[in-house]
């Protein structure tokens, strides 16, 4: 599908010699030179003077076709010395260079269907006057009258009631009365439009597409700062008691004579420590978790002023 491409601004510029017309006509759609229609630009001298390109007065002509849709139209004007090969020969003339851009490059498309590049050639200088010979000197003949001043100007047409998707002005200047000023009944106006948009209407909306899968989650982010401290929250109800526990053994020591021998070397008391399990409040040897002993003293080997018992024991009540 073609679209519309904003051709840049361009602007041309380009005065003729004197004596030089340039008449535009509007070329309607349809035309083998034009499809979508456009205008005819003839150049040629004026030779008559009545400041009408009549057609036995031109000497060539070019078409400038509007831009299909979905195509934009460009038109450069240069002078034919800027190309090679001019058919021109001595004679000075124009090249209009016109055609399509469809492809939005800013550029006319390289299809001879849809360019044209035409030199226009002015017409041929006439020969000076002959002169009259009187007293044997010859005087020149009389200068021959000015030439009117044309100009041909090309700008770019904004998107408007002249061309709906914008396009050229293009503008045939020319000097009738020969004050020097071009006065709006000697300017003529065309205009070459781009194509329009062949965008269509819009379509109903389709039936939504099935669902695509779930992409995989991201890298796991860096952890935030802790937040401050909430409220204390409301007290919860109390609990219901649990039930009432076994009661706990008694704890019982027993004290019995130990001779002696290896724990006591005089003998003494062993004190055995346990818990009454078979609850009969008596310490048995089972029941027996741990012991240990108290020793009676060593008597004295004798007397004196520091020592005056002779041995003690442990007596427990």
């Amino acid at each position: 599908m073609r679209k519309i491409f904003l051709l840049f601004l361009f602007f041309a510029f380009l005065p003729l010699s004197a004596g030089q017309i340039i008449k535009q006509e509007v070329v309607d759609p349809g035309d083998e030179n034009c499809p979508a229609g456009g205008i005819k630009v003839s150049v040629g001298e004026d030779l008559n003077t009545n400041t009408v390109l009549d057609e036995n007065e031109v000497a060539s002509y070019a078409y400038v076709c509007d831009g299909e849709n979905g195509c934009n139209v460009i038109v450069k004007v240069s002078p034919s010395s800027s190309i090679q090969d001019s058919q021109c020969e001595k004679n000075s003339g124009i090249v209009i260079s016109s055609g399509l851009d469809c492809n939005s490059d800013g550029n006319i498309d390289n299809d001879d269907t849809l360019s044209h590049d035409t030199e226009l050639c002015y017409g041929s200088k006439g020969s000076n006057g002959s002169g009259s010979a009187e007293g044997g000197e010859s005087e020149g003949g009389a200068d021959g009258t000015n030439g009117k001043t044309t100009e041909f100007v090309i700008t770019d047409e904004p998107a408007g009631d002249n061309c709906a998707a914008g396009g050229k002005k293009i503008e045939n200047r020319f000097d009738a009365n020969g004050n020097g000023e071009f006065e709006e009944s000697e300017i003529t106006v065309k205009y070459v439009c781009n194509g329009e948009s062949l965008q269509g209407s819009k379509g109903e909306q389709g039936n939504q597409g099935v669902a695509g899968t779930d992409g995989k989650d991201g890298a796991k982010g860096a952890k935030g700062e802790r937040g401050d401290k909430g409220e204390q929250g409301e007290a919860g109800i109390a609990g219901e008691a649990g039930e009432t526990g076994a009661d706990g053994y008694d704890s019982l020591i027993s004290v019995v004579d130990e001779p002696a021998g290896a724990n006591c070397t005089n003998g003494g008391k062993k004190f055995l420590n346990g818990f009454d399990t078979d609850r009969d409040g008596v310490l048995s040897e089972s029941e027996v978790k741990s012991s240990y002993y108290v020793c009676n003293g060593e008597d004295a080997a004798e007397a004196s002023e520091t020592a005056a018992s002779s041995g003690c024991s442990l007596t427990v009540f």
